[in-house]
C-alpha cells in the first residue's frame, strides 16, 4: 500500500505518518521481490539514486550456530555485489547492515549485537537509512534500534543503492550485497523469531532519518544538527574544533544556534 504524496525531506528527525510503500507478506523463494533498480514509488522516479529510510519490527531470538555465511538469516536486500543493500541477522544474534558500490569494490558495513535484554523484550523497531549525497560522496548507511543510532558508516558507495538484481524481504537470496570486489553474499530466510508482517516493511522515499538526539560519532553533536549544515558527519567536531574559524567552537555554535559554517552567522561583518 502507498503513503498519500507528501513533501519531499533529505534529513528528518521525525518520520512521516504514512509510508510511501508498505509490505505485508514476506518473499517467497530465493530473491522473490522484484528489484528498486530504478523504480517509480508514489511518483517518485529512480528511488534507489534517492535518500531511503527502512523500517520492520522484528521479535529476536537467539540465532543457532550455524547463522553464518551462506546460512545468515535475510531480512531485506535489494542489488548484489556490484551495487546493492542488504541486513542481515547473524551469529551470535547480530543485525549486520552492507551496502555495496563503486562497482563492486566498495562495501560499508555497520553491525549491532543485541543484548540479552534486547532478546527478551518483545519487538524491537528496526530501522535502516541511507543518506545518498546525490552525485557527490560520501553515503552514510545507519543502523536504528528503537529510535536510537545503533551504528553508522559514512564512505564513497556513490549515489545509487540498487542493482539490477531481484530483491527479497524475509525469504532466502542467492545474491545480496555485498563480499567486495564485486563478490556478492547468501542468505537463507529468516528464522531466528518473527518478523511482523501486519505492520509490515515501511518504505520511506528521499528520506533520511536522522533522530532527534543522536550522536553516531561520538563528538557531542547532535548528528541533526550536523547534517543541516555539513554534507557528513566528519565536518565539525568537539573540543576546540572551529569549522568556520570565527573563533566560536563548534560545540558553542551548536549552543547558541548558529551556523558553523558561516564566519559571520549574525550578518554584522565582523
Amino acid at each position: 500500500c502507498l503513503g498519500g504524496n507528501r513533501a519531499r525531506a533529505v534529513d528528518v528527525e521525525n518520520l512521516p505518518n504514512a509510508a510511501d510503500e508498505i509490505l505485508n507478506a514476506l518473499s517467497a523463494g530465493n530473491n522473490g521481490l522484484p528489484t528498486y533498480n530504478n523504480r517509480t514509488i508514489n511518483g517518485i522516479a529512480q528511488v534507489d539514486r534517492l535518500d531511503a529510510t527502512f523500517t520492520v519490527s522484528i521479535d529476536f531470538d537467539a540465532t543457532p550456530e550455524d547463522s553464518v555465511g551462506d546460512n545468515r538469516e535475510l531480512i531485506w536486500e535489494t542489488g548484489g555485489g556490484t551495487i546493492g543493500y542488504s541486513i542481515c541477522y547473524e551469529h551470535p544474534n547480530t543485525v549486520v547492515l552492507r551496502a555495496s558500490g563503486n562497482s563492486g569494490v566498495s562495501v560499508g558495513t555497520v553491525s549491532v549485537v543485541l543484548s540479552q535484554e534486547q532478546l527478551d523484550g518483545g519487538e524491537l523497531d528496526i530501522a535502516w537509512a541511507w543518506d545518498t549525497e546525490t552525485n557527490n560522496t560520501p553515503q552514510t548507511i545507519a543502523i536504528i534500534i528503537d529510535g536510537v543510532v545503533a551504528d553508522s558508516w559514512t564512505g564513497d558507495l556513490q549515489s545509487d543503492w540498487s542493482g539490477g538484481n531481484a530483491a527479497a524481504f524475509g525469504g532466502a537470496s542467492t545474491s545480496l550485497a555485498a563480499g567486495g570486489g564485486n563478490t556478492s553474499l547468501r542468505a537463507r530466510a529468516f528464522q531466528s523469531g518473527t518478523i511482523n508482517v501486519d505492520t509490515g516493511l515501511a518504505y520511506y522515499v528521499d528520506t533520511n532519518w536522522v533522530p532527534a538526539g543522536a550522536d553516531s560519532d561520538g563528538d557531542g553533536l547532535d548528528d541533526g544538527w550536523e547534517l543541516r549544515y555539513a554534507a557528513d558527519l566528519a565536518t565539525l567536531g568537539d573540543g576546540d574544533a572551529d569549522a568556520d574559524a570565527d573563533g566560536l567552537s563548534d560545540t558553542d555554535e551548536q549552543t547558541e544556534g548558529t551556523d558553523p559554517l558561516d564566519a559571520d552567522s549574525d550578518d554584522d561583518g565582523l
